[in-house]
């Protein structure tokens, strides 16, 4: 019966070796894999976030250097004014700012334009930022034909006086003047503030 016993014995051994090789050994390869993917990850993000530009204002530069293209002396402003509506106030230097405001039009998302003014209360440029406005419509205060119209000009803006509007666009043109004109009111409240 000795006999007849080894070889049972060895049979359950060989399945808890069966067991053992067909579920523990994949399942500590892949917590293995795992383990040395998420290390790696980790080591390339160390590595990477180090190099990269931290984001320093509400846009994208190229938002910026359509207006003024030396970022490196810009600085961000803290404004605690009146005005409603302003997401960003940016010193460029020289008495010259950059100030994103947002305005309700015809669609849903309001538009935000980013407009470069200087000591002499004239609009060095502008930009819009964000417009989902009707396109053929609204969305043509993005373009250069109709922007130009205000750029070296000074503020604030009046539809049918100092700044045309765009036919079958008069939601989109009224926030836009709107925009343009509260930056020039955060403009004068930065420089009487710097007066006082």
């Amino acid at each position: 019966m000795k006999k007849n016993k080894t070889p049972e014995k060895n049979q359950k051994n060989d399945r808890g070796f069966s067991v053992f090789k067909e579920v523990l050994v994949p399942t500590f390869s892949l917590c293995l894999i795992l383990c040395v993917t998420v290390a790696l990850l980790a080591l390339t993000r160390h590595f990477t976030e180090k190099n990269a530009k931290p984001k320093l204002w509400r846009y994208e530069d190229s938002v910026y250097t359509q207006i003024y293209d030396d970022l490196g002396r810009m600085t961000e402003v803290a404004y605690t004014g009146e005005q409603e509506n302003v997401l960003e106030v940016l010193s460029a230097g020289e008495g010259r700012y950059l100030i994103s405001v947002s305005a309700k039009g015809y669609a849903s998302t309001p538009i935000e334009v980013v407009v470069g003014i200087q000591s002499s209360y004239v609009a060095d440029g502008i930009c819009v930022a964000v417009c989902e406005e009707t396109q053929g419509l609204g969305a043509n205060i993005t373009k250069d034909k109709f922007l130009e119209t205000v750029i070296g000009e000074e503020g604030p803006f009046v539809l049918g006086e100092n700044l045309d509007g765009i036919a079958a666009a008069t939601y989109s043109t009224k926030a836009f003047t709107k925009a343009v004109n509260t930056a020039f009111e955060v403009f004068e409240e930065i420089k009487e503030g710097d007066a006082q």
